[in-house]
């Protein structure tokens, strides 16, 4: 341990003493340049008056667990109102996701709703077309019932008019011969009568 004219040190192993730390956090401390010393052959010296650093006073252990930390109320100020603004700012953000979801949920009612109202009219004009296509096939089938129904009529006709005439025919056929054997026998009746009997009626 060796004296200044102007201060005391005492050896690292002593200041370790004093500050109520192991030597082992005393030098840590000197790494760091919590407190000036001075290495020499013999190891640290360091000054007496670097205990007050560490909150100590005549050699008396303090409690040095806050030792090193300096507290700015204003940098504490300034870091509280940046949590703030980024609370804000987060709080911002999610409202406006909020807002942005609520109109895209809106657009996605409003094509639902579009494509609802596309549907019902597509299915009226299916409806439409369904009916227009029964009328149809029904018109068809009518007229073809139609045509049928004529064709059959015409048929019957012609077969009914082709009855008739063929009786007609057999008619004609029978009264030409009852005609001619009718003939037949006036003259037969004329060769046997009188020429006197056939004067009184006018025959010749």
């Amino acid at each position: 341990m060796g004296e200044h004219p102007l201060m005391t040190v005492i050896s690292l192993e002593e200041f370790a003493e004093k500050c109520g730390k192991s030597p082992r956090q005393v030098r840590r401390y000197i790494a760091d340049g919590l407190i000036q010393a001075v290495r020499g052959k013999h190891g640290y010296a360091i000054p007496l008056e670097e205990l007050s650093k560490l909150g100590t006073s005549d050699g008396r252990p303090a409690d040095t667990s806050m030792a090193g930390e300096r507290t700015d109320p204003m940098a504490a100020e300034r870091t509280t109102s940046a949590d703030m603004s980024t609370t804000e700012m987060a709080l911002a953000g999610l409202r406006m996701a909020q807002e942005q979801t609520a109109l895209v949920l809106d657009q996605l009612r409003v094509t639902q709703d579009s494509r609802d109202r596309a549907e019902r009219q597509l299915e009226l004009v299916r409806g439409e077309y369904r009916q227009a296509q029964l009328a149809l096939t029904e018109s068809a089938e009518s007229l073809s019932q139609r045509e049928a129904l004529w064709r059959q009529s015409e048929a019957e006709l012609r077969q009914h008019n082709e009855q008739k005439m063929a009786l007609w025919e057999a008619e004609k056929a029978e009264m030409l011969k009852d005609l001619e054997t009718s003939r037949k026998r006036v003259d037969w009746l004329e060769k046997r009568v009188p020429r006197w009997v056939r004067g009184l009626f006018g025959a010749k």
